[in-house]
C-alpha cells in the first residue's frame, strides 16, 4: 500500500476515496470483497477496517466445492471460476476461496 498511495496522489485521487480494504486487490469486485471481509470479520471478531485484502488471484476450482470437499459432501464435478483471496490483520491471515460473483465463499487452507 505504501506504494499505491503516492501513485494514487500523483494521480489526483483522494485518499477519502481509497478503501484499505480493497486498494491492492488486482480488479477484486465488490461482491466478492464484502462478503470475504464479512466472513474475515466474523471469524477474527475485528471490524472489517482492521482487515486488508492483500492479494486476489482469479483461479478456476477443480469442483463446486472450490477444491475444499469435506468428507461425504457431494461437489458438482465442473469447473468453476472464481478468485483465490488473502485476507490480514495484524495477528491473522486468512486465504479464501470463492465462485465468480462472491456467492459461495470458503475459507481455504494455508
Amino acid at each position: 500500500m505504501a506504494l499505491i498511495l503516492p501513485l494514487l496522489l500523483l494521480l489526483g485521487v483522494s485518499l477519502s476515496s481509497v478503501n484499505p480494504a480493497t486498494a491492492n486487490s488486482n480488479n477484486l469486485p465488490d461482491s466478492v470483497a464484502k462478503p470475504v471481509l464479512q466472513d474475515a470479520s466474523k471469524r477474527s471478531q475485528l471490524p472489517i477496517a482492521q482487515l486488508h485484502i492483500v492479494a486476489s488471484v482469479q483461479r478456476d476450482w477443480s469442483d463446486g466445492c472450490l477444491g475444499l470437499a469435506q468428507p461425504g459432501t457431494i461437489c458438482t464435478q465442473q469447473v468453476v471460476s472464481g478468485w483465490q483471496v488473502k485476507v490480514v490483520s495484524e495477528k491473522e491471515t486468512f486465504i479464501y476461496r470463492t465462485n465468480e460473483s462472491g456467492a459461495v465463499v470458503k475459507l481455504g487452507s494455508f
